[in-house]
């Protein structure tokens, strides 16, 4: 079926397709089979391919790991507006993966996901605020985060605000 579709240009078919053979879902798992279809999607400007290819590579899944590739397909997909990609970017610069560990780069491209509604970047600013690594702690402007991530469903978040809370009747507010 897939197949079918991706014959007649269905890009998100072949997205689909891509993750299947690197999955092995309903298929053999073939990794060069599924960096073929992304790159096939990429071609068509598709973000998402870019994205999952790039994850390939920085975690060689199946293909030999090439970090400066994946970094490459991720900016490719955030200049394109990718929020997943903003967000992963975010990241890698947060946690020093591919580049010198760079907390303002690490919030720039947080925020830029955050402007799209990425729920992963309102929980990972949010917890870089709460907990003041590489910027100002600012415990309300967390919070905040935290519950727009929240209120979309992130398990992390709502979980993070539930033992917040507890705490904070516990704690002095001061801590807070």
């Amino acid at each position: 079926m897939y197949l079918l579709a991706v014959q007649h240009g269905n890009p998100k078919a072949l997205i689909n397709l891509a993750a299947m053979y690197q999955t092995g879902n309903g298929v053999a798992k073939d990794m060069n089979e599924a960096a073929r279809l992304y790159r096939l999607a990429i071609d068509q400007g598709i973000t998402d391919a870019m994205v999952n290819l790039g994850a390939v590579f920085i975690q060689g899944d199946g293909l030999p790991p090439d970090l400066a590739e994946g970094i490459r397909l991720y900016n490719l997909a955030a200049e394109q507006e990718s929020s997943e990609a903003q967000m992963r970017l975010g990241n890698m610069y947060e946690n020093g993966l591919g580049f010198r560990q760079d907390a303002t780069e690490a919030v720039r491209w947080y925020s830029l996901a955050i402007q799209q509604g990425n729920a992963n970047a309102q929980f990972c600013l949010g917890l870089m605020l709460f907990q003041g690594r590489g910027v100002t702690k600012d415990a309300q402007k967390a919070k905040e985060l935290m519950q727009l991530a929240a209120d979309v469903g992130h398990p992390h978040a709502a979980a993070f605000l539930h033992r917040l809370g507890r705490a904070h009747l516990l704690l002095p507010a001061a801590i807070f």
